[in-house]
């Protein structure tokens, strides 16, 4: 944060934000909205509060949805591929089709 009297806000609270960006993009959510509401910030601000939870954790916490998020698509795709591929196996040899859908 460059605002010093932001930080020191921050820190009277217990909060301890050393990278504000990298926070606030992960209250925005992995849509990549740039707004926050009320509630997500509070309870935000509740989790890194104190020694047991810090942004570190949130950042980590942040980039395993992403992971999964991204994991979900490219299985979709790979899905639909698969199945196209199976498609043209079965229109070109048809007598291998039961074994192809085993």
């Amino acid at each position: 944060m460059d605002d010093n009297r932001i930080r020191r806000m921050f820190e009277l609270k217990g909060l301890d934000i050393k990278d504000a960006r990298l926070f606030f993009q992960m209250l925005a959510g992995v849509d990549g909205s740039n707004e926050v509401d009320l509630h997500t910030f509070v309870a935000g601000c509740m989790k890194i509060k104190g020694v047991a939870m810090s942004v570190d954790l949130m950042s980590v916490c942040f980039e395993l949805r992403m992971l999964a998020q991204r994991e979900s698509k490219f299985r979709k795709v790979l899905t639909q591929r698969l199945d196209g591929i199976i498609g043209l196996v079965k229109s070109v040899v048809p007598h291998s089709a039961s074994a192809l859908e085993h």
